[in-house]
């Protein structure tokens, strides 16, 4: 009985070992990849509203992609790149499902993940404005009213001497109101499109981006010409002096 037992589980073990399961399990569980992107309107999570596109991506051998919305097919993509956009005004606004299938060149389909979706009218996409974004924008703006006023404590007394053509590491700027050139400090917030900074001869406070060398030079010989009226002309030794500076000044930023 003990051997008739142990040949029993061993032929179990064995047909165990032959069956297909684990081929089929991978190819059930393959999938392609949709991503759902906002081309023009509004999206906060699964909210949508506007301009939408469907994207693919998948094995190479791709034939065919069918992109669906609920039960129903929307179009039928036959060449690459698998895509599709679609307005959401020609959506009922409500709770939708978004999903495709691709198929590949020897006949398998593979699904994608179904998506639920929000779809919003305009009146809701507009109210999801207010609610979201100006409060992003309020944000926004008293960040860089805070930022702007720690900007003038913090480097109101430690801002390097300006020296032209001489701007140290964090490099020169032209202030966009009086248009003097000063010297960007090496700590003021840096906002991607420029510093969060103080022009010292007006006291703006504005995103100022790296001057140019040569609207660097233009501002500097502004800020000489300012001098120059405010002392009420110089001597000849004087101006010999600033031609001199100027020439000095030249640089490569």
């Amino acid at each position: 009985m003990r051997q008739l037992r142990t040949i029993f589980l061993g032929l179990l073990f064995l047909v165990f070992l032959l069956m297909p399961i684990g081929a089929s399990a991978q190819e059930d569980g393959e999938r392609i990849d949709l991503w759902v992107v906002k081309i023009f309107g509004f999206r906060v999570g699964n909210k949508l509203q506007g301009r939408i596109g469907l994207r693919i991506g998948g094995p190479e051998d791709l034939s065919r992609v069918e992109f669906y919305l609920d039960a129903e097919m929307l179009i039928r993509d036959d060449e690459a790149p698998f895509r599709y956009d679609f307005s959401t005004g020609d959506i009922t606004p409500g709770q939708h499902t978004i999903r495709a299938i691709g198929y590949t060149q020897d006949g398998r389909a593979l699904p994608s993940e179904i998506g639920t979706y929000t779809i919003l009218s305009a009146d809701e996409a507009v109210e999801g404005i207010q609610k979201y974004m100006i409060p992003l924008l309020i944000g926004a703006v008293a960040f860089l009213a805070i930022a702007g006023a720690l900007t003038s404590v913090i480097t109101k007394n430690k801002r390097p001497q300006y020296k032209i053509g001489d701007y140290g590491p964090a490099g020169g700027a032209v202030c966009g109101r009086c248009g003097m050139p000063f010297t960007r400090h090496i700590f003021s917030p840096n906002l991607v499109v420029g510093k969060l900074e103080r022009c010292p001869n007006c006291g703006a406070v504005a995103i100022i981006r790296r001057g140019t060398p040569m609207e660097l030079r233009v501002a500097e010989e502004r800020l000489l010409a300012d001098m120059q009226m405010r002392s009420g002309g110089p001597e000849e030794d004087d101006d010999e002096h600033l031609r001199r500076m100027l020439d000095e000044s030249r640089f490569e930023m």
